[in-house]
């Protein structure tokens, strides 16, 4: 009876040791690799999101973590000549172009949860690098216009997210959060040609953007812990 006894407390150690492994520990360290098939953000699309993120666990229950991401939108409109009804060949096109690069440090505070659950809150503060590039040009002459702008942001989020553990250190995840963001696009060059001609002008007036509301972005996260 002792023996079945012990053999059942071992038995009971190495299960609470393997389900331990599960979630992180104090000084652990995740990454995960999120993509986004489709955002918007201040009613612009962006198309291409991509992010990675590296989590430290100081305390069992504590995470600092870093956001590098990247996203790109990109818009085209054909234009038809009122002045030519009809005449499918004399149209303008202009194309809309917007990358846009995130160095976002942030905090997280996870609760208990379930076994492979992991919730938690937090916040972030974000940087944002951007550029913007718009092409107009015709198809009845030569003449285009090129503008090239360079951006600069930021945005401040409270997130709430969770984690769920598929297998050991393998996890998925979701989040979302409520936040301030400010983008703002200036300091560029607008390169018009005419006739063959091409005349530069530096910008030096800018467009800047405000949004203050929840962001949920529909992400696929896939990490890993260390």
């Amino acid at each position: 009876m002792k023996k079945v006894f012990l053999a059942a407390m071992i038995c009971l150690m190495f299960v609470g040791t393997t389900q331990a492994q599960y979630k992180p520990e104090g000084m652990a360290l995740t990454t995960e690799l999120q993509f986004t098939p489709v955002q918007v953000t201040n009613g612009q699309v962006f198309d291409n999101n991509m992010a990675f993120r590296g989590r430290l666990f100081i305390a069992d229950n504590m995470a600092i973590r870093l956001t590098l991401g990247y996203a790109s939108m990109t818009d085209k409109s054909v234009d038809y000549d009122p002045a030519n009804i009809g005449n499918e060949d004399d149209y303008m096109t202009t194309k809309d172009k917007e990358s846009q690069f995130v160095f976002a440090p942030g905090f997280e505070y996870h609760f208990k949860g379930a076994e492979r659950l992991s919730p938690y809150v937090g916040a972030e503060v974000g940087l944002v690098l951007g550029s913007a590039k718009e092409t107009i040009d015709n198809s009845f002459n030569d003449d285009k216009s090129l503008t090239k702008q360079k951006g600069f942001g930021f945005d401040v989020s409270a997130v709430a997210g969770v984690d769920f553990y598929v297998y050991k250190g393998l996890y998925m995840g979701a989040e979302i959060g409520l936040g301030y963001a400010s983008m703002k696009y200036g300091y560029g060059t607008n390169e018009i040609t005419i006739n063959g001609t091409t005349v530069t002008t530096d910008l030096k007036d800018y467009t800047q953007e405000s949004k203050l509301g929840f962001h949920c972005s529909p992400a696929i996260r896939l990490g890993w812990k260390f």
